[in-house]
């Protein structure tokens, strides 16, 4: 076939002249395609400009911009005084049955991708994040204060000129540090200056941060086990060797033989309220991790990722805050207090580390965005985040009573109260029947939109897993929580299992 009648054809019948695309672009992308795909042959001369333009009533202008741009890229070629031509790109021809079988013929390439990938930060993700119904640590929305947040984003975006000067390539947006530090000396007992404080765009960021200054691949962590799966996996990811370290009721708790044989250089753990099991760690624990990071040589990293929750008396002071702690760092975010779609976290370092983390720093990029944390700065030094933060705790406090009464009821065999803190319950599973597990029943009630962790899956060591559940109440109202609780009651007393407060 004659290749410019072809072609000629060919974009007389693609142009869609009423569509907001220009039509530059369209005959550009026609021609590309065609080329691509083997409609038009290698080696076969193409009309000019002026003959393209001609045939289909459009401006030169336009044929030649499409053109020049197919001749950038390498598609076309010129012979000096004979014209245009299809470039031999050695391109094989897609025929209808390679493009129809083109899914199965993946499966004979050698995709070699990074054994990370393997390294999810929660199994069974399909069955968990099923819904929002009892899920654990996600905020409810409906508490946001979105007119107030609304005006301070667009307040700040108009006064970008003032914003762009005052970001410190080695800290962040420097006034949110600064609005955090004077936060965090009155809400977690830590002082701190400004220059101590570097935003991050969550959890993940906050970690590898500190794992790529204070750390070599093949060093080890100590973590807690069950514990915080985006910590343990990051931190695998920079290459470090994990320790899993047991919890008891104090929190983060090395065996002798563990504190003789291994010498760690990070620490991990959660003080105020730990991840899953919900122990606050006491004054006596906490100095003695500190003595032990002296002795070893090694740094704590401490992360209080809901240490603003706490539903009596005052929320416990950080351990970053004691009195000659060289050897902390301190997480926090407000994934939950505001939204994790913010994706606003901080690192806070010791003093002697300061130039380090600035040092590193800049080369992460990826930070959230200047506006965000500049309307975040005027939310926190007016005083509305801390009101917004006290509303949260009166809501979520009357909410995690309704959990409490729907999982323990009238039975007096519960005399222990809850621990007044955190973002969720743990139930634990008992059964005469071994074989049970969480992840059954919550295959069971997959179809419910109920959304809560089983416990197992925060255990490294499948051996020592208790079966359970985490229990949220933070995402829905009391209602949901009641019939949500009834619903998972029903499924486990279905199995002759019992749930009971851990």
């Amino acid at each position: 076939m004659n290749e410019s009648k072809l072609l000629a054809d060919l974009l007389a019948l693609k142009l869609q002249r009423s569509s907001g695309k220009a039509l530059h672009q369209q005959v550009y992308e026609v021609i590309r395609q065609a080329i691509i795909d083997g409609v038009l042959a290698p080696a076969s001369k193409i009309p000019s400009s002026r003959s393209l333009a001609s045939s289909l009533s459009l401006s030169r202008t336009t044929v030649s911009t499409a053109l020049d741009q197919l001749f950038a890229e390498g598609f076309l070629f010129t012979k000096q005084g004979d014209g245009t031509y299809i470039a031999e790109l050695n391109l094989t021809t897609r025929s209808h049955q390679q493009e129809t079988s083109e899914h199965s013929s993946q499966a004979n390439i050698d995709i070699s991708v990074s054994s990370r990938l393997g390294k999810t930060p929660l199994k069974g993700r399909s069955i968990v994040f099923n819904g929002k119904s009892l899920l654990p640590g996600f905020v409810d929305h409906s508490l946001f204060p979105y007119g107030l947040w609304n005006k301070l984003c667009k307040k700040h975006s108009l006064q970008i000129n003032e914003a762009l000067p005052q970001f410190a390539s080695g800290n962040g947006y420097f006034p949110l540090c600064q609005s955090i530090a004077r936060h965090l000396a009155i809400s977690r007992g830590v002082h701190v200056q400004a220059e101590q404080v570097f935003i991050t765009h969550g959890a993940s960021q906050s970690v590898s941060l500190i794992a790529k200054v204070l750390s070599e691949p093949g060093d080890s962590a100590w973590i807690e086990n069950p514990g915080y799966p985006v910590i343990a996996e990051t931190l695998e990811m920079e290459g470090l060797e994990l320790v899993n370290t047991a919890i008891d009721q104090e929190g983060l708790c090395p065996s002798r033989e563990q504190i003789e044989r291994s010498s760690p250089r990070l620490m991990c753990t959660s003080t105020s309220y730990q991840f899953p099991l919900g122990y606050t760690m006491p004054i006596r624990r906490r100095l003695e991790l500190i003595n032990l990071a002296e002795s070893k040589n090694c740094w704590l990293l401490e992360d209080d990722y809901d240490g603003e929750f706490r539903y009596k008396g005052n929320p416990i002071p950080a351990m970053f805050g004691l009195e000659n702690n060289r050897r902390t760092l301190y997480m926090g975010t407000f994934s939950k207090t505001l939204s994790l779609g913010l994706r606003v976290s901080f690192v806070v370092v010791p003093q002697s580390l300061v130039e380090s983390f600035q040092a590193i720093y800049p080369m992460f990029g990826n930070f959230s965005s200047i506006v965000t944390q500049a309307a975040l700065t005027e939310l926190i030094s007016s005083g509305q985040f801390a009101k917004h933060v006290s509303n949260m705790r009166k809501v979520y406090g009357k909410r995690r009573r309704v959990l409490e009464n729907a999982l323990v009821g009238d039975q007096s065999e519960y005399h222990r109260p809850f621990n007044p803190g955190g973002l969720h319950i743990v139930a634990e599973l008992r059964s005469e029947n071994d074989e049970l597990s969480d992840s059954e029943i919550m295959e069971a009630i997959s179809d419910t939109h109920i959304s809560c962790i089983p416990l197992s899956f925060l255990y490294r060591e499948p051996a020592q897993a208790k079966q359970g559940f985490l229990l949220g109440f933070t995402s829905g109202s009391e209602d949901e929580i009641l019939a949500s609780v009834s619903i998972l009651q029903s499924a486990v007393q279905a199995r002759g299992a019992t749930l009971a407060p851990l």
